[in-house]
């Protein structure tokens, strides 16, 4: 009986690897192909969803080492519109601190709450993880999900999915960046070329009138019928 429980643990274990690497190389495909990070997000959201309980996500820009205003993507099963965040705050703010990997039950929750002026008018996961987004030891952003069922709360194997699956969000973020900053590079240097242009027109128009008259005073200088 011991020896059939084990090989019916380890075939749900192969088969649980089997759907992840599967998983993990459909988001890489993806990411690769897809340059609009909507649709990146709502694809790898999708997946993660066959193998782990996702109420809450969030995917929040760091600018400088600082978390930017608005999240880049955010999942809300309460649908908190208009309001802030203050649990994902305080994840993020660890995270950032930290830049590792975390994963974190109800009670550890409300004690990193109760050290805060946050009031407990939220909904408190039942267990969340918190992720940094990094590239080339560049921190691009964090990563958040949270579970509200006490019979579906994360563990070790969910947050090591989620470390893999944050190295193509990571990846998606930075090539955006970069796109955009050429495209910024692109459009100055498109400007230079304009003013120089401008700069040029206006300096052939400048010199143009001036050198009219010393070619006409030099031609009747040289005439031979000019009696000085």
């Amino acid at each position: 009986r011991k020896a059939n429980h084990r090989l019916s643990e380890e075939i749900a274990e192969r088969r649980y690897a089997d759907k992840v690497r599967a998983i993990l190389y459909r988001i890489s495909t993806f990411v690769n192909q897809n340059h609009d990070l909507s649709n990146v997000f709502d694809f790898m959201h999708g997946q993660l969803e066959s193998v782990m309980e996702i109420n809450n996500l969030l995917i929040i820009q760091i600018v400088d080492d600082a978390v930017s205003t608005e999240s880049v993507y955010d999942l809300c099963e309460e649908k908190y519109i208009g309001q802030k965040h203050d649990i994902d705050s305080i994840i993020c703010s660890h995270i950032l601190r930290k830049r590792t990997p975390f994963l974190f039950k109800k009670a550890e929750l409300v004690s990193m709450m109760s050290k805060t002026d946050i009031k407990f008018g939220q909904r408190i996961p039942e267990s969340a993880i918190g992720v940094p987004l990094i590239v080339e030891e560049g921190l691009k952003g964090i990563l958040v999900t949270q579970s509200f069922k006490a019979k579906k709360k994360y563990d070790q194997t969910d947050l090591e999915l989620l470390e893999y699956v944050s190295e193509h969000i990571a990846i998606a973020i930075a090539r955006v960046e970069n796109e955009r900053r050429l495209i910024s590079a692109k459009e100055k240097a498109e400007e230079s070329d304009r003013l120089k242009s401008s700069f040029l027109a206006n300096l052939s128009h400048e010199i143009r009138t001036p050198m009219n008259a010393i070619v006409g005073f030099s031609e009747l200088i040289s005439g031979p019928d000019l009696d000085i």
